[in-house]
């Protein structure tokens, strides 16, 4: 789910709440059983682990992954639309 993230309008917070409310569990029932005050201590500490890992990796291997999943999304882009002009075109005999 980083690429919701990564578009910019959801925190790593908001996110993990998002998650937790809405995704059922491998029975079918939702999360809403988790105790408020469970999810957010899930909440902060996730937050806390995303923060820490900030602070372990150097700024230019931040800016280096982002560059490569741009680089590797583009990639995905292109053969996407590739494909899609490919089954537009009337078949060959």
């Amino acid at each position: 789910m980083k690429h919701v993230r990564a578009a910019g309008w959801c925190t790593p917070d908001r996110l993990q709440e998002v998650r937790m409310s809405t995704h059922p569990s491998p029975d079918g029932e939702s999360h809403a059983w988790i105790p408020e005050e469970a999810r957010s201590h899930l909440r902060t500490a996730h937050h806390e682990l995303h923060e820490s890992l900030q602070a372990l990796l150097p700024p230019a291997f931040l800016e280096h992954r982002r560059a490569a999943r741009r680089a590797a999304l583009l990639a995905v882009r292109s053969w996407i639309d590739h494909v899609l002009a490919e089954t537009s075109e009337p078949p060959r005999v």
